[in-house]
């Protein structure tokens, strides 16, 4: 490629995954390149510069490739992944909105017929019913009403005052079940707090002698993901779900209460659990 190509790569980008091609093809990488240096899978490289929603992940996980892209790249990440969040994700959640809506709007033709049906059959037997109807109604009116009798498994009739009483009257607990019943919601509480608190786990140092990849999760949640250079320091608090990622091995290094661990290796570097190192001694 020549220089003049180069120099024009800029002002050709008309979409956010071109300024990205653009800014890699700058500094001569391939796709291969940014997919060992980053960990993130050539499939998803060639997405994010095509802007191709169906081979991504959803969000958070596709926008934080394209925020580890971008840093990787020099550019201003956030930007970017705003840029590219309105441009995909955003677009995409507003034409499922309105294909729902469209839909939920759109009446039913089955719906239609039976509403249709049933107006008919209201008419005809409007029309065909007895011209004494009200008369019928009168005189069924003036007859008593008697109360319905209700009976027990034997037969018997049950006189409904005190059922009424039966039912309406609260059933008051015994005062030694309340008590037993507090004293062991205590010893619940007391026996969570004692699992959450560890006091003799130590928390894990990491310390970059490089720049590299870094990707921490607990769960669900993103704590850490991004390009980070030589002397980058983070501490990680002891709690379970803790899950690492590195581009690196070799640039991360681990420590707790002072001395070195061994997180990772090269044979093993991404997805790895902090469980075992922050049990209770």
């Amino acid at each position: 490629m020549t220089q003049e190509e180069i120099e024009n790569l800029d002002t050709d980008a008309s979409t956010v995954g071109e300024l990205l091609r653009n800014a890699r093809l700058k500094k001569g990488l391939t796709i291969s390149d940014v997919s060992a240096e980053l960990c993130i899978r050539k499939v998803y490289i060639n997405a994010i510069e095509n802007m191709d929603l169906s081979n991504l992940p959803p969000a958070p996980y596709g926008l934080g490739f394209v925020r580890s892209y971008a840093a990787y790249l020099g550019l201003n990440s956030d930007r970017i992944v705003s840029s590219y969040r309105q441009s995909t994700y955003a677009r995409d959640d507003e034409d499922n909105d309105t294909t729902k809506t469209q839909e939920a709007t759109r009446p039913h033709i089955k719906h239609l017929l039976i509403a249709l049906l049933g107006f008919i059959a209201l008419f005809l037997g409007w029309q065909y019913f007895p011209q004494n109807k009200d008369s019928a109604f009168t005189e069924d009116s003036s007859e008593p009403m008697t109360e319905p009798i209700i009976v027990d498994e034997s037969g018997s009739p049950v006189n409904t005052d005190e059922l009424q009483e039966i039912y309406s009257a609260p059933e008051e607990e015994p005062t030694e079940n309340k008590a037993e019943e507090n004293s062991t919601q205590d010893i619940q509480e007391t026996s969570s707090e004692t699992d959450i608190a560890k006091p003799d786990v130590k928390p894990i140092e990491m310390v970059l002698s490089g720049p590299s990849w870094l990707e921490i999760k607990h769960g669900e949640e993103v704590l850490l993901s991004g390009v980070y250079n030589k002397g980058f320091k983070y501490v990680i608090q002891p709690q379970e779900g803790i899950v690492i990622s590195v581009g690196r091995q070799h640039s991360v290094s681990f420590s707790q209460d002072g001395k070195e661990i061994k997180v990772i290796s090269s044979m093993r570097k991404t997805n790895v659990s902090l469980d075992d190192f922050f049990k209770q001694n």
